[in-house]
């Protein structure tokens, strides 16, 4: 049966040290398969959270893993962004959170019903996100960026695994 848990991060909101929080909670539970860290790729540090996540870890079982790291770049708000709308042109963190709030009246960054907030544009989300990686892979340009679509991708298959 998979499970999946959720652990803010807290007081820690730079990749690197959400990466390394990541990995003492895979080391110090060890019951884990995959681990997950999703944070803001405006920010420094994410290079180097990149090479600290592929450094392998061993669960309880002894099976091997990395931390998948999943970088919306600049921030969150862009990858809830693309519920509603489709987005390739530059933007600040500023920027994607002022258009969310257009669709999305009142959001905050604290808002702890987002993703049911959002749940209905999620298949555009990743339709948009995909749509985004197939032109920046024409055309060389790197952000903005989300890698969301991954992890909503890697929850449902464990969601069909499960019968849920």
């Amino acid at each position: 049966m998979a499970a999946v848990r959720v652990v803010n991060g807290g007081n820690k909101t730079n990749p690197i040290d959400l990466v390394r929080k990541a990995r003492q909670i895979f080391t110090d539970d060890g019951g884990y398969d995959l681990v997950y860290v999703v944070c803001d790729g405006d920010v420094a540090g994410l290079a180097a959270a990149r090479l600290l996540a592929q450094k392998p870890l061993r669960n309880a079982t002894r099976q091997a893993t990395t931390v998948q790291v999943i970088a919306n770049q600049p921030c969150i708000e862009f990858w809830l962004l693309l519920h509603f709308e489709y987005s390739s042109g530059a933007c600040s963190a500023a920027e994607a959170q002022t258009r969310l709030c257009s669709h999305l009246t009142g959001y905050h960054k604290a808002e702890r019903k987002i993703f049911e907030m959002a749940a209905a544009g999620l298949d555009m989300a990743c339709q948009n996100a995909a749509r985004l990686k197939a032109e920046h892979a024409a055309s060389g340009a790197v952000t903005p960026d989300t890698d969301m679509a991954i992890l909503v991708e890697r929850l449902r298959e464990m969601k069909k695994l499960s019968g849920i």
